[in-house]
């Protein structure tokens, strides 16, 4: 999905405007609910399914620096059609999930890792029934995940989005190395003890 989010910024930057039937071209076997995420986290709909990028152009830049801007065009343009290479030559492959390929693979750690920075701390049941809610809303017609997702399976997509701490769940990570950093300092220490004090908690970040 990240390549695709790649290819669909250097698309906006080329041209300001895009159809969502060209990004859903190229990232077919994405969730719908991330695609339209994806979408909307750059672009504002003009008309039915068209999108134009959010970033305003320096049209002064631009008209003073004719040469520049084109040759930021042609490299844009370029980088463009090297992604999308990238995506035609790297389609998706088999993966130990039988039925499940490694773009819906992905999409499932996603819909992990939004359920859980909605819920901090989860347990597996509950997360388990809150994931297959979710795929059955999202890909209704998928004859990979229209069932869901099982116990096993989401186990082992777990192991590589969660932690386990006394009988829940809490994210590997934030993705923010600064927060991440005293995190993960808090978490080993509850993986020790049930409960901690303020002082603990300063007294081993120190």
């Amino acid at each position: 999905w990240a390549t695709v989010r790649d290819w669909m910024l250097l698309q906006f930057a080329c041209c300001p405007v895009l159809s969502k039937s060209e990004v859903l071209n190229i990232g077919s076997q994405l969730l719908p609910d991330y695609i339209d995420e994806m979408i909307n986290d750059v672009a504002k709909p003009i008309r039915n399914t068209i999108f134009e990028w959010k970033l305003t152009p320096d049209h002064t830049f631009i008209q003073n620096n004719p040469t520049i801007a084109n040759q930021q065009q042609q490299y844009l343009q370029k980088r463009a059609s090297q992604v999308l290479q990238i995506l035609q030559a790297n389609p998706p492959s088999v993966t130990k999930f039988p039925g499940i390929s490694p773009f819906q693979y992905s999409s499932v750690e996603f819909i992990v890792f939004r359920l859980m920075q909605q819920t901090p701390i989860c347990s597996f049941h509950n997360l388990h029934s809150r994931v297959v809610e979710w795929i059955k809303k999202s890909l209704v017609n998928s004859s990979a995940l229209g069932k869901g997702i099982s116990e096993t399976e989401l186990l082992e997509i777990l192991e590589t989005v969660c932690l386990p701490i006394r009988g829940a769940y809490v994210l590997r990570s934030l993705n923010d190395p600064n927060q991440d950093k005293y995190r993960n300092v808090v978490i080993e220490l509850f993986q020790q003890k049930e409960t901690l004090t303020h002082e603990e908690i300063h007294s081993a970040i120190q």
